[in-house]
């Protein structure tokens, strides 16, 4: 009994481990230059935030390439303790005489939401570009394709999946490339997720969105390793009917 006990007890504090390491904070951050393009901008910030959880998505309310970027920002970061290490940023220089202001911001919150309203209205009629991870490798690519499909059918429309195996064909590549419309609405449901129950996605999460391109680029794909294939042919798929099987905020397993 005493072995069970602690077995269950071993298991149980894995699960809350694994609960702290998912954990997804939203970062509301001025104070910045403003005269940044979007994608200096993003490698700026992920240089100063980066080093705080792990860095899934800076979003700039209302971004057009070539227009003067926005006074605040959002950043998105998973990991324990990341909020944390990101607040003790705020007061540090920026650029140019800027001092960044860093402030918690939950799901939840409504505090900004006034100003942020019209832009993210806008932005999410934008498709977006993200990584997708945590798929089980070692299953059949066609099986993975079709599951990522149909649940993340549920966050938006998906446009485009690029899934590649390895060239022996015995895993597959580490992520999915998924081109994805909805914009910051479609970022945020996928963040707030609390679980998927289909095989092989049990562990399935958004690890990284694409940043804004560069001034000077033609193209709209600047994530590694994945871009250069992806960009230049992705895999165009049909739309499935969501499931149930993965559960959103307010939903509980049957």
């Amino acid at each position: 009994m005493e072995g069970s006990a602690t077995q269950g007890l071993q298991l149980n504090d894995c699960d809350a481990d694994s609960r702290k390491s998912s954990i997804v904070s939203r970062i509301y951050v001025t104070g910045y230059d403003t005269s940044l393009s979007g994608n200096d901008f993003v490698i700026s910030m992920t240089e100063r935030f980066g080093s705080c959880g792990e860095l899934i998505h800076i979003y700039i309310p209302g971004y057009d390439r070539g227009r003067k970027l926005n006074r605040f920002a959002l950043i998105y970061l998973r990991g324990e303790g990341a909020e944390e290490k990101a607040l003790k940023l705020s007061g540090s220089d920026s650029s140019r005489g800027h001092k960044l202001v860093v402030e918690s911001y939950p799901f939840d919150a409504k505090d900004h939401e006034p100003e942020l309203a019209t832009m993210r209205d806008e932005d999410n009629k934008q498709h977006i570009v993200i990584f997708v991870d945590g798929y089980d490798t070692k299953r059949p690519l066609e099986y993975v394709k079709r599951m990522l499909l149909q649940e993340l059918s549920k966050f938006g429309r998906v446009l485009h999946i690029t899934l590649l195996e390895d060239a022996g064909g015995l895993s597959l590549s580490r992520y999915a490339y998924v081109d994805i419309d909805g914009g910051i609405g479609t970022i945020e449901r996928m963040l707030q997720q609390r679980g998927c129950y289909v095989e092989g996605l049990e562990d399935m999460k958004l690890s990284s969105v694409d940043r804004p391109e560069r001034d000077d680029d033609d193209g709209f794909c600047n994530m590694p390793p994945l871009s250069s294939l992806a960009c230049s042919s992705p895999m165009l798929l049909q739309e499935v009917q969501p499931s149930s099987a993965c559960l959103h905020p307010g939903e509980e397993r049957a």
